[in-house]
């Protein structure tokens, strides 16, 4: 009965129907094993009093904590999967995404690329236009990378003016056909250019790694001038 009282943590939020099932289950054997008169219905009877007392103490904060899981798992499936600035997807919605393509990739050997790209001096178009032109700026970019990619694609904005394109079935060739054309549009529409990092999965890379990559290339890019796409190993 003891630990029935206990797991029934594990099934309701209600204190007072926790304890009322704990009472209920406990109260009546305790004072049958002391009504009993006889030494090892008493120590039964002892035993049972000192169970009931550690669940009655441990009771409310195992439901607190129940409660905040509930809530904090609540709050985690509701969470929206866009940046609310630019209304391209997350990281959330990146790692949804990795959860199916990765798997599917391996399987029917498909290759897939990512091309991280970052707005070249972007502080200093800040500090000279002001935070809300870096903010019309970081929308614009984010139209033209949509307009450029593919409906499978996915487009990321990774952090502040970092972008990250996930682009299912593609190889290396295909990648740097789709960053030629961003940085045409880019220099078209816009008085900034971008520095880029393109990487092809690899079965022995993870898709952490296959990013690292092209973060790494990406300032590779940095390093070499800006204004150009460098291909990981």
């Amino acid at each position: 009965m003891t630990l029935i009282s206990g797991s029934i943590l594990s099934y309701s939020t209600s204190l007072p129907v926790i304890f009322l099932f704990m009472s209920a289950s406990m109260l009546p054997l305790i004072t049958k094993a002391f009504w009993m008169q006889e030494p090892q219905f008493n120590a039964l009877g002892l035993l049972l009093v000192i169970a009931y007392l550690i669940l009655s103490a441990l009771i409310p904060r195992q439901n607190r904590l129940l409660v905040e899981n509930i809530i904090l798992r609540i709050e985690n499936e509701h969470q929206p999967l866009t940046d609310p600035l630019t209304e391209l997807g997350n990281r959330r919605r990146l790692y949804l995404l990795v959860e199916t393509l990765l798997p599917s990739s391996l399987r029917r050997k498909d290759p897939f690329s990512v091309v991280m790209l970052d707005i070249d001096n972007f502080k200093l178009y800040n500090d000279k236009f002001g935070h809300s032109a870096g903010d019309d700026l970081l929308v614009t970019i984010s139209e033209i990378l949509r307009e450029c990619s593919r409906d499978q694609d996915l487009v990321v904005r990774y952090g502040g003016e970092e972008f990250l394109l996930v682009l299912p079935s593609t190889g290396l060739d295909a990648a740097v056909i789709l960053v030629e054309r961003i940085r045409s549009a880019v220099k078209e529409k816009t008085p900034v250019t971008f520095s880029a990092g393109i990487a092809t999965h690899r079965e022995d890379l993870s898709f952490d790694q296959l990013v690292e990559k092209a973060d790494q290339s990406l300032y590779v890019a940095k390093a070499e001038g800006r204004d150009r796409y460098v291909l990981a190993d």
